[in-house]
């Protein structure tokens, strides 16, 4: 899924990001991105469940059977990362229940937590994005 982030007074800052040398753009740019992925990390804890627990919106996520033991102790939740490199930021979970809960099986419901933090809180993740990279601007430019 691709995010798209729109900035007021673009023209402004290209005019700025062009007086900035290409490795401090680099820089601002990876920082920002990475501000950005840290709300949907953070979302996406916030909405893994686990056992005897519901995510934030009040719906609550039963334990199955398949659902093992090891993440009654909430393992997924923790296995939630964030990774940036240069313009991409990455976050997920490599833990193997990860997608059954994200997707459902046959026979159990979708716990959606990862689809649902990107929606929730995109606005908010480009906002931050937007901020970070006009301040690195602003203050690289002083």
């Amino acid at each position: 899924m691709a995010v798209t982030v729109r900035i007021q007074g673009a023209e402004q800052l290209i005019a700025n990001l062009n007086r900035v040398g290409s490795q401090m753009r680099g820089r601002i740019g990876s920082d920002a991105i990475d501000a950005g992925g840290e709300i949907i990390e953070t979302a996406a804890y916030r909405r893994c469940a686990i056992k005897g627990q519901g995510s934030l919106d009040g719906y609550y996520h039963p334990v199955d059977t398949w659902y093992p033991a090891t993440d009654r102790a909430g393992a997924v939740k923790r296995s939630i990362t964030r990774s940036t490199q240069g313009l991409t930021c990455i976050v997920g979970s490599n833990h193997m229940i990860a997608p059954k809960l994200e997707f459902g099986l046959p026979h159990h419901e979708p716990r959606p937590f990862m689809r649902m933090a990107i929606d929730e809180n995109s606005d908010e993740a480009q906002r931050v994005i937007g901020e970070a990279i006009m301040s690195g601007v602003q203050g690289a430019t002083i």
